[in-house]
């Protein structure tokens, strides 16, 4: 008897030998997209480790992952699980890539061997594609420096959304501002939300956390093109896409993801494909912006004598 025919007789169900085929050892699922391997249950801490907890894996909470990140201690130490209230302002949503940014800068950090303290942090708030690069301090020069590297990879900008920080209202800001023909928006002092790079800072900060956790805090410059891996290979939630297949139609390919090209998705033509996803993208974007911030609702944690709790002790 073989394997396929013992499933059958445990299951009961008919049928599995057209659903189901055991290849190099393996039990595969058929599917309209190739066959699918069902992981062995000795291998499922191994995959959800590595979908996870690894490097590149950036420990994103996924719904497929759920009992795992929930028992997570890194993600329940760091990531935050707090309601807010609704934001009076929205941000304004962009028609296409690299046509309005938003712009913040992180810090004082720890100084870094390299010297850096800072971070500018570039969002594109059409695709989320997210940069950012450690700087020693924040004088013009610097900022100067990572916009002019940012127009001549993705093209000169319409828009820019910042706070009201000092130096985005120097006159070398707004020299620079005038000189390339880009308007320069700014958020209200009480409602920082409305710049989407708040959004983009928070993972970033919650991702140095967990990179630095082991004594290498000094180090966080080394850490952000993992960080920025993770981030813009990560479903959007206000796009519906990653920011790599919103800006390139595309996945950003992690290591091994080449081994079994037939059980990948061919990848359609751009040409075609980019007016249908721009108009996805737009619609979703409408509608997260509209359920963005829920109202402010109580709580429904409750607790036992006896539980076991985390507190913050900074």
């Amino acid at each position: 008897m073989t394997r396929t025919s013992k499933l059958l007789l445990v299951t009961g169900r008919t049928g599995l030998k057209n659903e189901f085929a055991i290849d190099d050892g393996f039990l595969w699922r058929k599917t309209s997209e190739g066959k699918a391997l069902v992981v062995p249950k000795k291998l499922i801490p191994l995959v959800l480790y590595e979908y996870h907890d690894s490097r590149l894996a950036g420990h994103p909470g996924r719904d497929e992952t759920q009992d795992h990140v929930r028992l997570c201690i890194v993600c329940a130490s760091i990531k935050r699980g707090a309601v807010q209230g609704q934001a009076p302002l929205r941000p304004r949503t962009a028609t296409r890539p690299w046509q309005t940014i938003s712009l913040d800068i992180m810090g004082p950090c720890i100084t870094t061997k390299k010297g850096n303290r800072f971070l500018i942090v570039i969002t594109d708030t059409y695709s989320k594609w997210t940069e950012a690069e450690a700087v020693p301090a924040t004088d013009a020069t610097h900022l100067r420096k990572a916009l002019d590297a940012c127009c001549h990879r993705w093209g000169f900008l319409e828009v820019i959304i910042t706070d009201c920080a000092p130096l985005f209202r120097a006159r070398s800001w707004e020299r620079y501002m005038k000189q390339h023909n880009i308007q320069h928006c700014t958020t209200p002092i009480y409602h920082q939300r409305t710049n989407p790079v708040e959004r983009r800072n928070q993972e970033i900060k919650k991702a140095l956390r967990i990179k630095t956790a082991e004594d290498r805090q000094a180090k966080w410059d080394e850490c952000m093109q993992e960080v920025l891996f993770n981030i813009n290979n990560r479903l959007n939630a206000s796009t519906g896409f990653t920011p790599s297949i919103a800006l390139f139609g595309a996945p950003l390919v992690c290591p091994g993801e080449w081994a079994h090209p037939e059980r990948q998705k061919p990848i359609p033509d751009q040409q075609k494909a980019a007016p249908g996803r721009a108009r996805k993208i737009r619609a979703r974007q409408v509608v997260f912006q509209r359920n963005l911030y829920p109202e402010p609702r109580e709580a429904n944690t409750t607790f036992q004598p006896g539980d076991e709790v985390m507190v913050r002790n900074y």
